[in-house]
């Protein structure tokens, strides 16, 4: 049983330490321009800036969220809000933003 036991944590800890890091990289645009915001090429346009996440050879981009969007979850699977802004426990981006395409937009939710 013991050895079932050793055998197990050596594996987790293998497998642990074998896995790439994720560096995270998050590019800062100024407010001015994040109404269309290239931070991967064409292909992505952010409203609200975005951030690159590259491990290894692969890298992927988001978008951050802006006021009133779904947030948060594990790792944050739904997005991260924008800078300024907070995901509130119900899941949405609290707080004010600023977008050239609608001007300075707030949004607060009491979660009911």
């Amino acid at each position: 049983m013991q050895s079932l036991f050793l055998t197990a944590l050596l594996s987790s800890i293998v497998i642990v330490l074998a896995l790439p890091e994720w560096e995270e990289k998050r590019g800062e645009v100024p407010l001015q321009s994040r109404s269309a915001v290239n931070v991967c090429g064409d292909d992505v346009k952010c409203h609200f800036g975005g951030y690159v996440i590259r491990r290894g050879q692969e890298s992927r981009c988001f978008c951050y969220k802006g006021p009133g969007e779904v947030c948060g979850g594990h790792d944050n699977i739904f997005g991260a809000c924008e800078t300024g802004l907070e995901c509130n426990s119900c899941g949405k981006c609290i707080g004010c933003a600023h977008n050239i395409s609608y001007g300075f937009k707030c949004y607060d939710d009491n979660c009911m």
